[in-house]
């Protein structure tokens, strides 16, 4: 795979989006979030999306150059509707304006119904840590995106739902953590498959409940499905963290949980963002410095048969964002021709 520095990705993920219909604007935006998501490790999440955003534009689930709609707001929370605005721009507007109302009011929550796509979530817990609040986000599909199978069953009932949690730490990175309450997001299935690559045992089922490292089989049956976080011994966890979602982001922002749905039904995401001023409950130097400690003693653990060292949530991405920076990003080939060609329009 071609490895390609990262002013050039930025430039052409940015083109592309223009080229796709996109305001300059939201080609920033979004842009820039696809390529830190890429540098962060997470390709998954990354600039392979432009394209998918690319065919969401032509298709009308994003409309380039709307707004979404505020509904209801108040001092502590507000609610958005997205109104097919790209996922990025409306969930960066939520967060801070979450972190706005928390820095006046101690706590800030935004809910968002009806959103397209929102990228890698822990984007927007990176934006509460750099204004020393904690950010909470989670999100669900509204319905739609039915990938997971709950535990014990075979087919699929819920979304992916992710979760995303980030703080300052003191450190040269903020502590975030940001995870799908199944074993591996979708996007990661699709990664995999454009690369020709097996996936991991354990992460997926076929049709049949049989696990499966082919990840084109999600993509041929209706019943193959990905297991919940933790799999056949523990899923139980995975899948209550994901029915929890479908309370927090799709019950009470109004986009509607997990349910019998026609093909046809559009997709849209439904988040709840909470943020959390530190400094009402403390100083800032009195938590980072807890939290530092906290760092430096769990990373004094001796690793395990396998393990080099402990890393904390926040740590690898913050490695892999270095190590980009300085030597670029690997891309398959056929994204990277897909997108230079998009951006030659």
């Amino acid at each position: 795979m071609p490895i390609i520095q990262v002013d050039e990705i930025q430039e052409i993920t940015q083109s592309a989006l223009r080229a796709a219909g996109a305001t300059d604007d939201e080609a920033e935006i979004v842009g820039d979030h696809l390529v830190q998501s890429s540098l962060a490790g997470h390709d998954s999440h990354g600039i392979m999306r432009a394209l998918q955003y690319a065919e969401m534009i032509q298709s009308g689930e994003i409309i380039p150059g709307t707004a979404p709609t505020v509904e209801l707001d108040t001092p502590v929370f507000s609610t958005m509707d997205a109104t097919n605005v790209f996922g990025q721009v409306v969930a960066a507007r939520a967060m801070r304006s979450a972190i706005k109302k928390a820095k006046d009011s101690s706590l800030g929550l935004v809910t968002i119904k009806n959103s397209p796509h929102n990228g890698r979530l822990g984007t927007f817990g990176e934006i509460a840590a750099a204004e020393n609040v904690v950010g909470l986000v989670f999100l669900n599909g509204g319905g739609s995106g039915q990938w997971v199978a709950p535990f014990g069953g075979l087919g699929r009932r819920l979304g992916t739902n992710p979760m995303a949690m980030g703080a300052p730490s003191g450190k040269d990175f903020p502590v975030v953590l940001d995870i799908s309450t199944c074993i591996v997001p979708e996007g990661k299935i699709r990664h995999y498959l454009q690369n020709e690559q097996e996936i991991p045992a354990g992460w997926m089922m076929d049709g049949e409940g049989k696990l499966t490292t082919d990840p084109g089989k999600l993509y041929e049956s209706v019943s193959a499905c990905l297991q919940p976080l933790g799999g056949s011994l523990s899923g139980h966890k995975g899948f209550g963290l994901s029915f929890m979602n479908e309370v927090l982001a799709g019950a009470l922002s109004g986009c509607g949980c997990a349910r019998d749905l026609p093909e046809d039904h559009p997709v849209g995401h439904g988040l709840l963002m909470l943020a959390i001023d530190i400094q009402q409950l403390t100083t800032l130097e009195e938590f980072t410095s807890k939290i530092s400690t906290t760092i430096d003693y769990i990373k004094s653990c001796p690793p395990a048969p396998g393990f080099k060292e402990v890393l904390v949530p926040g740590e690898f991405e913050h490695r892999n964002r270095q190590n980009r920076l300085a030597n670029g990003i690997s891309v398959s080939e056929q994204i990277w021709s897909d997108l230079v060609t998009l951006a030659g329009r």
